[in-house]
């Protein structure tokens, strides 16, 4: 709210815009492109106007101080005895572009004609002279005031039209009009329908209405305010003190839901980035700030995938939907699918709703292992009686690439060797390869006897039946001939 010293503003300066200082623009030289002036050439009060405040006003902000002095150059009326005036210099700090002249209008209860106050500007420093006089006609009559009834109102947004009232506190003996500015947070057309307009009163009228619709949007939003102000009365009219009004107008929505726009994903290595969408379930006209953090799942962060997106989450007034884009790891490697979970924390402005989390699941895309004898490795043979007594015998068995998943070989025997009497296996069947593990052996332990027979083989052989996560590659089998020493 405005002071009532300060209620005459309008009237008393008019509004920043009349004689060409609506634009303002920085300026750094000493006086270039600024200029000082009053923001109109004449005002009215009466001898109930008390404190009054002439405004003066830069054309641009500038970068340096700017001073002017003022002074009373004239007129009917006679300081000390119809006003008073203190200073003579303003002084506008860098980065200002108004300032006021005050004075007081004196009440000295005899009945006489309009008296005049003459006021100019004179010695600018920083700046160039504009309007440089101004006159102030003191009125014989004691004029009306125009003023809000209230300096304040509120109403929900499902509300009906509230009325705004404008009074004056006398009838006026003319038709005499105010000017009505409306600004503030609210938005004329999206949030409500009144807009600038003039007040008109007719002789004899002292109230004026004006209905004030609010429209009911469907936006979670923050309160949001109209400021109404009376300026530039007509002739015969001053500004009262209650000169402006607050309007609130107060929300009835309620804040929007968060959630991910589905609870499970599944994305290969090979398809990455991958965007998993989280959603509003309405607009809202405030900010709305979700969290979100990862949660156990078999996935590793780095070595499977990274995470493109930092938390939290920011969705600007008006957005639905933003995404967290995951980085799959494109490895080597057949293994598993494994999962990254992520998980909504509490947001701002907004509601958590199901589905709070969301598993993607990371599809392997590379191919499953070959199993095979080492090819470095032949058949072979050994004596009966090699060794003096039992005999061992080593093979290898390999993967072509190491696996992250557990795989399991089994090994057939066949042959005219039998076992147990002529040979046994040291090594535990089947054979099971570790995450990583790209080597195993077969051990052959070879029994001596005494009895004379002819030659006998080990055929060993990968296969194709029972293997997990493993493919049969070649060469999938070895011959060990075992030669009677009998």
């Amino acid at each position: 709210m405005r002071l009532a010293s300060l209620s005459l503003l309008c009237l008393l300066g008019g509004c920043r815009g009349l004689l060409g200082f609506e634009n303002a623009t920085v300026s750094s030289d000493a006086t270039d492109g600024v200029s000082v002036g009053f923001s109109s050439a004449s005002s009215t009060v009466d001898e109930a106007s008390a404190a009054v405040q002439i405004p003066v006003v830069l054309s641009a902000v500038h970068a340096d101080s700017v001073t002017v002095s003022y002074s009373v150059a004239g007129g009917t009326a006679t300081v000390g005895t119809d006003f008073t005036i203190t200073d003579s210099t303003l002084t506008f700090a860098p980065g200002q572009t108004e300032q006021t002249i005050e004075l007081s209008i004196v009440a000295d209860g005899i009945e006489e004609d309009s008296e005049t106050i003459d006021l100019r500007l004179s010695s600018p420093s920083g700046a160039t002279l504009a309007t440089n006089n101004h006159t102030i006609t003191i009125s014989p009559n004691i004029l009306p005031r125009v003023q809000f009834i209230t300096a304040a109102s509120v109403a929900g947004e499902g509300a009906a039209a509230t009325m705004i009232v404008v009074t004056l506190d006398r009838a006026a003996t003319l038709a005499v009009t105010v000017e009505l500015a409306v600004t503030g947070t609210a938005t004329g057309g999206v949030d409500h329908t009144l807009g600038d307009q003039v007040i008109a009163f007719p002789i004899g009228t002292t109230t004026q209405m004006l209905p004030l619709a609010i429209i009911d949007d469907a936006l979670d939003e923050d309160d949001e305010l109209l400021d109404l102000q009376l300026k530039n009365a007509s002739a015969g009219l001053l500004v009262g003190a209650t000169a402006t009004h607050v309007h609130t107008i107060q929300d009835d929505d309620a804040a929007p839901n968060v959630s991910f726009m589905t609870a499970t994903s599944t994305v290969t290595e090979a398809n990455a980035p991958h965007a998993i969408v989280v959603a509003l379930s309405a607009p809202s006209g405030k900010p709305v700030t979700v969290p979100f953090s990862l949660m156990a799942g078999t996935a590793v962060d780095p070595s499977d995938y990274t995470l493109g997106t930092s938390s939290p989450l920011v969705f600007p007034p008006g957005t639905t939907t933003q995404t967290i884009t995951v980085n799959v790891v494109d490895d080597v490697l057949d293994e598993d699918g494994e999962t990254a979970i992520l998980q909504l924390g509490a947001p701002t402005n907004a509601t958590t709703a199901a589905p709070a989390s969301h598993t993607a699941t990371l599809t392997d895309n590379d191919a499953t292992p070959l199993v095979l004898f080492d090819p470095a490795e032949t058949d072979g043979s050994s004596l009966e009686g090699d060794g003096g007594g039992t005999v061992t015998r080593v093979y290898k068995v390999v993967l072509n690439a190491a696996s992250g998943r557990t795989a399991t070989v089994p090994i057939t025997f066949s042959g005219g060797a039998a076992n147990p009497s002529d040979y046994t296996v040291s090594t535990g069947l089947p054979l099971v390869f570790s995450p990583g593990e790209t080597q195993k052996t077969i051990t052959l332990l070879l029994v001596r006897d005494s009895l004379n027979e002819p030659d006998e083989i080990i055929v060993m052989q990968i296969p194709t039946a029972g293997l997990v996560n493993a493919s049969r590659g070649s060469p999938n089998s070895r011959v060990h001939q075992i030669i009677d020493d009998d």
